[in-house]
């Protein structure tokens, strides 16, 4: 769909496992947990630079975010949807691509999108046990910079987004429920909301 314009057939292999990932585990849904753990399971799509400098603090954040989804209680058939944030940051990776004139977005521009996004989980663990995020955003931004033969290193606008003080003021259109289903109506997404809650306590 829309969703997908200017993303590579790399991000449609990514896309298509975090959806395996999220079904095996009983979730109707597929977050941003998800495409992150996609992104680090198959790391030698990411940019040669981000890989070798760090590793050592992506793959650590991979298995926490494992651990800390648990499954679902869903059985049998059922549509899968993306949630907002996923669905905003997978276009986000879309914009970052045009932005630096890259032609399609690939798993380098996925992960920026994703670590550029301070309230997606991934990036909040990241800033509780101290990884210093900032620096894999602008070594990312970089490495796909000069991949695409720019010389300009204007900063990126980031994604517009409210950006509330505590999780008790997140306004309900912010929260992470069920994007629009391809198939019936939006569902909330109890079980993401509640490791949700667990990650932040």
């Amino acid at each position: 769909g829309a969703m997908r314009a200017n993303l590579s057939p790399e991000i449609a292999q990514l896309t298509d496992e975090a959806v395996q990932l999220s079904a095996s585990r009983g979730n109707p849904y597929v977050g941003v947990e998800h495409l992150y753990e996609v992104l680090v399971l198959n790391y030698s799509l990411l940019p040669r630079d981000v890989r070798e400098t760090h590793s050592a603090a992506l793959r650590p954040i991979q298995q926490i975010v494992a651990a800390a989804k648990s499954k679902g209680s869903r059985n049998g058939h059922f549509d899968m949807h993306y949630t907002p944030r996923a669905a905003t940051i997978l276009t986000e990776a879309g914009h970052i691509a045009d932005r630096l004139r890259s032609g399609q977005a690939n798993a380098g521009h996925l992960l920026l999108a994703l670590l550029s996004d301070p309230a997606a989980l991934p990036s909040r663990l990241m800033d509780r046990y101290k990884v210093r995020r900032e620096s894999i955003v602008e070594d990312l931004r970089a490495e796909l910079q000069a991949r695409s033969g720019m010389l300009s290193h204007a900063p990126m606008p980031a994604p517009h987004r409210p950006k509330p003080t505590s999780s008790s003021d997140t306004p309900p259109h912010e929260r992470d429920t069920i994007a629009t289903p391809r198939n019936g109506p939006a569902r909330p997404r109890s079980e993401e909301r509640r490791v949700g809650k667990e990650c932040r306590s």
